[in-house]
């Protein structure tokens, strides 16, 4: 089995999972309390642009690091129902 790859633009691409996931890891580092706010992204899949959300930092990192989201500002908050 080889290496782990992917399609973008129709191309077959392989990726670093080392690169990868440490700058999940560096993210991480970064993100101080344990569940964040984050922004979505618009995304290739559908994903819709300035929704928020309340994740796990680990989930943030991930989100960041995929280009689907980003932190949101200090004061940001998720309304509720």
């Amino acid at each position: 089995m080889g290496p782990p790859f992917f399609w973008a633009d129709g191309i077959r691409s392989v990726m670093n999972l080392r690169a990868y996931f440490e700058a999940i890891r560096k993210i991480e580092a970064g993100i101080v309390d344990a569940e964040v706010v984050v922004v979505s992204c618009e995304t290739a899949d559908g994903g819709r642009e300035g929704v928020l959300a309340t994740v796990p930092r680990s989930l943030a990192a991930q989100m960041i690091v995929d280009g689907k989201a980003v932190l949101a500002d200090s004061g940001a908050e998720v309304e509720q129902g």
